[in-house]
């Protein structure tokens, strides 16, 4: 199967703004891409690049003021398939799980932190 994923946001800035955008597809994703999902500015600027420690690549880029578009677009091959689902598994209580798992309860791009809450 291929997915055609990707994005196009336009914005109307009174004044420059400095931006992180977090719109790329996945490196674990990498290999399944038919093209890369380069990060698109119009007007052009200069965009740098950084992986977050989640593995997610993030751009920095100063937005000028006035109209500003920014978008991606690849496609992704997929074999379909249902992730795995493990219907015997435990719901721990949060005051016992470990410390170092308490960074992924953090608010993301995939969770709705209004609706968890």
């Amino acid at each position: 199967m291929r997915i055609r994923v990707g994005c196009e946001l336009t914005f109307d800035f009174p004044q420059p703004t400095r931006m992180i955008a977090a719109l790329n597809v996945h490196f674990s994703r990498f290999p399944d891409l038919e093209r890369p999902d380069f990060l698109v500015t119009s007007p052009a600027v200069p965009v740098k690049g950084y992986r977050d420690g989640f593995g997610n690549w993030c751009n920095r880029l100063m937005a000028p003021a006035g109209r500003f578009i920014l978008g991606t677009d690849t496609v992704v091959r997929d074999a379909g398939a249902s992730d795995p689902v493990d219907l015997n598994a435990l719901q721990h209580q949060v005051q016992h799980l470990p410390g170092e798992t308490l960074q992924f309860l953090l608010g993301s791009r995939y969770c709705e932190t209004d609706v968890l809450s």
